[in-house]
């Protein structure tokens, strides 16, 4: 017997997702939208040097590993501070990126949870197959 992985597509296209939300009366966590210095902090080159900063600052103060995430989140507070002072618009930037960033992945979420699910009797048949068989779905 071939094992073979079931697929299950998300969305609200999906009859078995949209009664499993229903039932649970969850449509999934919507999105919340990130402070400026978290979302400034992940950046790939900024996270990079900010990891390097926080092993330096580590080693120099002899700090213990479980101390590693408080340190690094005063260098980031640091660092976001200077930012701050030396360009005025910088935070406002980092502001607007995130509100951009929220209201786009809130629209997806809404779109998401506001569709109907099919209701044809061959989308369900196809599903049923899907639950009962393991069959793939495409």
């Amino acid at each position: 017997m071939s094992s073979t992985k079931a697929i299950f597509q998300e969305g609200s296209k999906d009859p078995y997702g949209r009664l499993l939300q229903q039932l649970v009366g969850d449509a999934g966590p919507k999105p919340v939208k990130q402070t400026a210095i978290n979302m400034w902090c992940k950046t790939k080159e900024d996270s990079t040097y900010i990891n390097k900063l926080t092993t330096d600052r580590m080693k120099s103060e002899n700090l213990p590993k479980k101390f590693r995430a408080a340190t690094r989140l005063k260098i980031v507070h640091e660092i976001f501070e200077q930012k701050c002072a030396t360009d005025p618009t910088f935070k406002d930037r980092w502001e607007q990126m995130t509100v951009d960033d929220c209201n786009a992945r809130t629209a997806v979420w809404e779109a998401k949870t506001s569709e109907e699910a099919l209701s044809t009797p061959e989308s369900y048949q196809k599903y049923v197959t899907f639950f009962f068989c393991g069959l793939q779905l495409r």
